[in-house]
């Protein structure tokens, strides 16, 4: 089972061009995957589809950052510098962005946390080992925390250098009059970069969705 991971991306009007496409990520179970999850595993997941005000902070600060670098990047373009002469703002740019994702990613494991307890407390006592044992495994993931940082940082990077080549195409679309002649190659570059950071993305669900899967196929066995 995998958790959807949502990547708002800060809503700026574009000029329509080509290459440039607006690609969402979903994830959908594969056949044979589709089992009926306990009380506690759904109730697991639902507490990582409701955002907390904290969630809701990290998540539009990310917007505002990205949408910060966005204008920098359109900015330095249209008076027809290099973005070689803004290289280390990018660099802190990005820098902030990936803090404030990793901020999210312990957020997201905080609220689960905080949810085991819950469901730990209200369990009658015969069912408080199963809770425990729940628990234990949620810690055991927790170790491979610094795993998804890696991940989560390769991500932000990747997505940093497809906004850059999306927001050079939307300009390359005012100045040429005819065909870009580097539309094409900056277009399989932008495809690329959309499949790096889909695979990403999915390895970062289904780190997640394996805290929940123990739950599930335990509850089948049981009905």
């Amino acid at each position: 089972m995998k958790v959807v991971l949502s990547h708002r991306e800060p809503s700026v009007q574009r000029v329509s061009h080509p290459y440039v496409t607006e690609k969402t990520v979903t994830f959908q179970p594969k056949q044979g995957d589709r089992i009926q999850i306990g009380a506690q595993a759904r109730q697991l997941f639902d507490s990582s589809k409701s955002q907390s005000n904290v969630m809701d902070q990290l998540m539009k600060k990310r917007e505002q950052i990205q949408e910060m670098r966005s204008n920098l990047i359109e900015r330095t373009l249209e008076k027809g510098m290099e973005l070689s002469t803004i290289k280390e703002q990018l660099k802190e740019i990005d820098k902030q962005i990936q803090d404030v994702e990793m901020n999210m990613l312990k957020q997201q494991m905080k609220e689960r946390e905080q949810a085991l307890e819950e469901l730990k407390k209200e369990k009658e006592k015969p069912q408080e080992k199963k809770s425990e044992e729940t628990t234990d495994r949620l810690i055991e993931h927790g170790v491979s925390l610094d795993q998804m940082q890696l991940l989560n940082q390769s991500k932000s990077i990747l997505d940093g250098e497809r906004n850059t080549i999306k927001i050079e195409l939307e300009l390359d679309a005012h100045r040429f009059w005819d065909v870009d002649p580097t539309a094409e190659a900056k277009g399989k570059k932008l495809a690329n970069l959309d499949k790096r950071i889909s695979d990403i993305t999915d390895q970062l669900g289904e780190r997640l969705g394996e805290v929940l899967q123990p739950d599930s196929e335990e509850q089948v066995e049981e009905e």
